[in-house]
């Protein structure tokens, strides 16, 4: 059992979870309540929602690391789990049910939401894309890179995308169109604003994954960044994510800078976001081995969640009226 959630990345799909959850609650119901309205969706049907996203990127790690078993015996031998506590057909079958499942999840959610069209689309798409991923995408210059980057910057759209048509449905028959417009818009450029963000950080951190598996990949013939361009040019592209990441949070904290609340959505990104970003540029910058690459690696994900608890701190400090 333990080896079987080793495998389906537990970690990551908690993080997958809490995300959805803390751009609902932390995000789009305070700014929902501040305008008069409330949150609509069902708590059973988001919960189904966060279900059918989870299981599908479970599916997609249990893929990858079912294709990736002999590369992985070079990066990570002490990780791998396919034929290593879980035997690779027990891994496709677990992979295809759990697929099944989480599109079958997710349609039923689209279907009630009056979004079953662009919901299954999603839904396919995402678990299309994870399987060509892990069996070519990955092996591609950048392709994989971008492919994960953008299924990232989709978790907290999706969990805004539903919140908001069951928002439009609840109202729909109240002559308020323009105001459920206008706050529709306003979240459509919050939630548009932190998937750039997440899929920034993701990018960032494929790189550096792929700079830390350098070894395995260039002895099985992946095109990474750092195969086709060395690991010096991959350390630079890393460190200049990092760089924007940081120069696009100035802009944000400059906006804000002086507002009422004391400042302090501008300390909170300096020190839960851009310092620890200034952190994994210098250990990207500096990097020797697996182990400085891993570290990077583990530094963003500390930045993935210092980004998910802001929108707790967005949530007081609407309600006080003071951000």
């Amino acid at each position: 059992m333990i080896a079987f959630l080793k495998l389906m990345r537990i970690q990551n799909l908690f993080i997958i979870a809490l995300t959805m959850y803390v751009v609902r609650y932390g995000m789009i119901e305070p700014i929902l309540i501040f305008s008069n309205f409330g949150i609509a969706m069902p708590d059973y049907l988001f919960f189904l929602l966060v279900l059918a996203t989870t299981m599908i990127a479970a599916a997609g790690y249990v893929i990858n690391d079912y294709f990736d078993v002999r590369i992985d015996k070079i990066n990570k031998p002490d990780e791998v789990v396919v034929d290593n506590g879980v035997k690779r057909r027990v891994a496709m079958v677990a992979h295809t049910v759990i697929n099944v499942l989480g599109i079958l999840i997710g349609c039923y959610v689209s279907y009630k939401a009056q979004l079953l069209s662009i919901g299954s689309i999603i839904f396919v798409f995402s678990a299309i894309s994870l399987w060509f991923y892990s069996t070519d995408f990955k092996r591609q210059f950048l392709t994989g890179n971008v492919i994960i980057s953008l299924l990232s910057g989709m978790v907290p759209f999706l969990a805004g995308l539903f919140e908001m048509q069951f928002v439009k449905l609840r109202y729909q028959d109240l002559n308020i169109s323009e105001n459920i417009n206008s706050m529709s818009n306003f979240i459509l450029i919050m939630l548009a604003s932190y998937s750039f963000f997440a899929f920034l950080i993701s990018f960032m951190r494929e790189i550096i994954k792929d700079a830390e598996d350098f070894e395995g990949d260039s002895e099985y013939g992946c095109r990474t960044l750092p195969v086709v361009m060395g690991i010096k040019t991959a350390k630079m592209v890393g460190a200049a994510f990092g760089a924007i990441l940081i120069s696009l949070l100035v802009y944000v904290q400059m906006d804000r800078y002086g507002a009422a609340d004391g400042n302090l959505s501008f300390y909170y990104i300096l020190v839960f976001i851009q310092i620890p970003l200034l952190l994994t540029i210098y250990k990207i910058v500096t990097a020797n081995d697996k182990k400085d690459f891993r570290m990077a690696s583990k530094l963003t994900k500390i930045i993935m969640l210092g980004g998910i608890f802001f929108w707790i701190l967005f949530r007081y400090l609407l309600f006080t009226q003071t951000w």
